[in-house]
C-alpha cells in the first residue's frame, strides 16, 4: 500500500496532468471515505453583520468514547442582533450523538468531468446538511444552552462555490495537490471544498423567523488517523469577497508543515511542502511564531519566486473552545477558535536577489484557531478552559 501511494504521488507530481489523470483516477476527498481513522466537515459562514455561524460534524472510527460530534455556534458581530424577547442571538452547542448517518446520492446530475460524489449527513435530533455540486443546504435545530424552553433552527443555503482549484480539469484538487496520494503515510489530511461561497441564512426561534442574514462561507474537511499534537488554522474573506485566504499547519511527523492558499483578482497562490517544512518553527522558507494567550500568529512562507508574510491578532476574550477528534474519541476543549481576528497580509515576489512587495491588505473578523499543544486553554497541555 505504501509503495503504491508513493508511486501515485510521483506520477502525479512528475507527469503532465493530461497524462497523470489517465493513470490515477481522481477521488472526491470531500465525500465520506469510511476507510480512515476519523473524518470531519467544517463550515464557517461569515455574515454581513460580522457574526459567524459555524457548523461541524465529525466521527472517529472504533472510538472508546464520544465517537460522533456535532458543533453549532453563532458568534455575534460587534453590534449583536436580538430576538423579540431582547435576548442576544448567539450560542455554542456541542453534541456527542450516538449515531450519524452518511447518505450518498446518485451522481446522475453531476458532469463526469467533475466526478463529485454528492452526499447528506443526517444526525437524529440535531439536523442534516447536503453537499451537491451547485448548492449546499443546512437545517439544524437545538435548544438554547441557557434557555432550554427556546428551540432554535438554522436553515442555510450556499451557492456560487469557488473551489480550491479554478481549473475545471482539476475540479477535485485540494490544498495538498499530489501529496494527498500519500494516504496513510500522512497522519492527517486537509481538503477545502469551497474557498468562498455565497451564503443565505435564516434563523427561527420556537418556529418563528427572527433573523435573515447573507454573507460568505468557507467549507472544508479533515481526515486521517487523528489531529497533530499542535496546530494552527486560519481563514479570512474580504468584505467584497474578492480576497480569500485559508491556512492550516503545525506539528507533523517530527517537524512542522503548512498548507496555504490565497486568492485575489490578480493572484492565485498555493504554498505547500517541501517549501513550507521546518523544525521548531523554522526552515529555509518558513518562519512561524504563535502565542495563544495573546491571540497572535506570525507566519512567513515562501518558495523561489513568492513570499507571503501573514500576521494575525485576535482579542483574548474572543476565543471559544472546540472538541476535536483523538484516536480514543472526541475530547472537549482541545482547540480554541476566534472569529474576530485581524489579518495583515504582505505579498512579495522575487526581483533578482531581493524581494519586491507587490500587494498588502488587511481583513477583519477572520477565523484563527490554536489546537493541542498550541492552545493554552487545552485541558492536557495548558491551563484548561475558563469556568462558565
Amino acid at each position: 500500500m505504501w509503495i503504491s501511494n508513493i508511486l501515485k504521488t510521483g506520477v502525479d507530481m512528475m507527469l503532465p496532468k493530461s497524462v497523470s489523470k489517465r493513470l490515477i483516477k481522481p477521488r472526491d476527498h470531500n465525500a465520506p471515505h469510511g476507510d480512515v481513522g476519523f473524518e470531519g466537515h467544517y463550515t464557517r459562514m461569515h455574515m454581513e453583520d460580522d457574526s459567524t455561524f459555524a457548523f461541524v460534524t465529525c466521527w472517529v472510527n472504533n472510538a472508546e468514547k464520544n465517537p460522533y460530534l456535532v458543533h453549532t455556534s453563532l458568534t455575534p458581530g460587534p453590534i449583536p442582533n436580538r430576538d423579540p424577547d431582547g435576548h442576544v442571538i448567539g450560542w455554542k452547542r456541542e453534541f456527542f450523538p450516538k449515531s450519524l448517518r452518511k447518505i450518498q446520492h446518485e451522481k446522475e446530475n453531476v458532469p463526469k468531468t467533475l466526478q463529485m460524489q454528492p452526499f447528506t449527513i443526517d444526525v437524529d435530533g440535531v439536523g442534516r446538511y447536503s453537499m451537491e455540486q451547485d448548492e449546499q443546504t443546512y437545517d439544524v435545530w437545538f435548544r438554547h444552552p441557557e434557555r432550554p424552553r427556546d428551540e432554535y433552527q438554522v436553515i442555510a443555503k450556499l451557492t456560487d462555490r469557488i473551489p480550491w482549484s479554478p481549473s475545471r480539469r482539476e475540479a477535485l484538487k485540494g490544498p495538498e495537490s499530489h501529496l494527498v496520494h500519500l494516504g496513510t503515510l500522512l497522519p492527517l489530511h486537509w481538503y477545502v471544498f469551497s474557498m468562498r461561497s455565497k451564503a443565505e441564512c435564516l434563523i427561527k426561534k420556537n418556529g418563528k423567523e427572527i433573523l435573515r442574514l447573507n454573507g460568505y462561507a468557507h467549507q472544508e474537511k479533515n481526515w486521517g488517523q487523528g489531529f497533530p499534537k499542535g496546530w494552527v488554522w486560519a481563514q479570512g474573506t474580504s468584505k467584497d469577497g474578492q480576497k480569500v485566504l485559508a491556512l492550516a499547519g503545525g506539528k507533523i511527523l517530527g517537524g512542522y508543515a503548512f498548507l496555504m492558499g490565497l486568492r485575489t483578482p490578480s493572484m492565485d497562490w498555493d504554498i505547500r511542502p517541501p517549501w513550507s517544512l521546518g523544525v521548531l518553527g523554522r526552515g529555509p522558507f518558513l518562519k512561524f511564531e504563535h502565542n495563544s494567550k495573546e491571540g497572535s500568529l506570525h507566519l512567513q512562507l515562501s518558495d523561489w519566486k513568492r513570499k507571503i508574510d501573514l500576521k494575525m491578532k485576535a482579542p483574548e476574550t474572543s476565543f471559544l473552545t472546540l472538541a476535536c477528534p483523538l484516536p480514543q474519541g472526541h475530547e472537549p476543549d482541545w482547540a480554541m477558535q476566534s472569529f474576530q481576528a485581524e489579518m495583515d497580509v504582505t505579498l512579495s515576489q522575487r526581483s533578482g536577489l531581493s524581494w519586491e512587495q507587490v500587494d498588502q491588505f488587511k481583513m477583519d473578523h477572520c477565523a484563527l484557531e490554536f489546537g493541542g499543544q498550541f492552545s493554552h486553554l487545552n485541558p492536557k497541555y495548558g491551563q484548561g478552559p475558563p469556568p462558565p
